[in-house]
């Protein structure tokens, strides 16, 4: 598993709104899956990303963010049901940490329900999952 890793940006692609970064680690490309906020960064230089590996049966992918706390939401995301890694970096994209935690303790669903490709039942799966623990954390 890899949990961080640094390298200079080889190249950044989007497709269908999916935004990736192929990042050179000692002469060895790694497609890294971002977030739309983290998807800008400059190439020629060194960038460091916390990393999530998801291996199913049909892939292997690299999700990567800059800080710490965001692989941990991603995390505590995916552990839901009907909450796949594009639908927690959707999510991602559309609020920042702060406000997941606080919508979803104060259960508050609306803005869940406007990012596109979320339905309600995995919402309402959020809620259920992650509420007991982020009332707890605060």
């Amino acid at each position: 598993m890899i949990g961080w890793i640094k390298g200079k940006l080889v190249v950044r692609f989007e497709i269908n709104k999916k935004y990736r970064v192929i990042i050179n680690v000692n002469g060895i490309g790694h497609i890294i899956n971002m977030r739309a906020d983290d998807y800008i960064i400059a190439p020629n230089v060194d960038h460091e990303f916390f990393t999530k590996n998801i291996i199913s049966e049909k892939s292997n992918e690299l999700y990567g963010f800059k800080e710490f706390l965001d692989v941990m939401m991603f995390t505590d995301l995916i552990s839901v049901d009907r909450i796949g890694p594009s639908a927690a970096m959707k999510i991602m994209s559309a609020m920042n940490n702060e406000a997941i935690i606080k919508n979803i303790v104060e259960s508050n669903m609306k803005p869940f329900l406007d990012i596109n490709g979320i339905g309600k039942s995995a919402i309402e799966n959020i809620n259920k999952k992650l509420q007991e623990k982020y009332s707890l954390e605060k």
